[in-house]
């Protein structure tokens, strides 16, 4: 019963992310593997994955609006996008 519902779960998301999210289908198989494989952990793997999907979501928003580049300096996040350019330039 797990394994039905593990599937449905991972069909749902592979069809949000390639219909609502416009990912590429390479990249939203990888990325819905990615979650059945962590849902196979001892504990929390739905919850990292969770997460980690909505921060893809995220990043997909942001970079429909502007260049994420300056990210790379470091760990960081979105919320300190605008005063590293700013440091940047």
């Amino acid at each position: 019963m797990c394994v039905i519902a593990v599937s449905i779960v991972i069909s749902y998301t592979f069809k949000i992310l390639v219909n609502d999210y416009g990912v590429v289908k390479d990249e939203a198989f990888r990325l819905s593997a990615h979650l059945y494989s962590l849902c196979q952990d001892s504990g929390g793997g739905f919850i990292y994955s969770f997460l980690y999907l909505h921060g893809v979501k995220g990043v997909i928003k942001l970079f429909a609006k502007e260049n994420l580049a300056s990210l790379y300096v470091g760990k960081t996040g979105f919320d300190y996008l605008k005063i590293i350019n700013e440091m940047i330039e």
